[in-house]
């Protein structure tokens, strides 16, 4: 898209040239319109590569998950310290994370201690 608005600057001048004011103005919008449409371009590419990117995580990640949420599900049945209770909940809060049936929030939290 950006190599398209490039057709007419191909001129050349001979003699130094003074640009009126509204054209200084075209042509810094044209300059903050251009360097959009790269931004744009790279942001998609970006944007592309990261959903690979989580995919291929996601799917190295899924196997053993299950087969330590399943050994989770069996420490749940049995007695556990708080502490254990505490890991197990953390471990199936991942799971369900990247099955994306949460939402992550944010929360600013001051970590000074009154």
């Amino acid at each position: 898209m950006v190599h398209k608005c490039f057709w007419f600057l191909n001129r050349y001048d001979k003699d130094p040239r003074q640009f009126k004011n509204e054209e200084r103005v075209y042509l810094s919008n044209f300059g903050i319109n251009v360097v959009s449409e790269v931004l744009k371009e790279e942001l998609s590419s970006l944007i592309e590569q990261k959903g690979a990117f989580i995919f291929s995580i996601s799917h190295e990640l899924r196997t053993p998950l299950h087969s330590i949420l399943a050994n989770c599900e069996l420490m749940e049945e049995s007695k556990l310290s708080e502490a254990q209770a505490e890991l197990v909940k953390t471990i199936q809060d991942f799971a369900k994370l990247e099955n994306e049936k949460n939402k992550i929030t944010l929360k600013i939290q001051s970590t000074k201690r009154n």
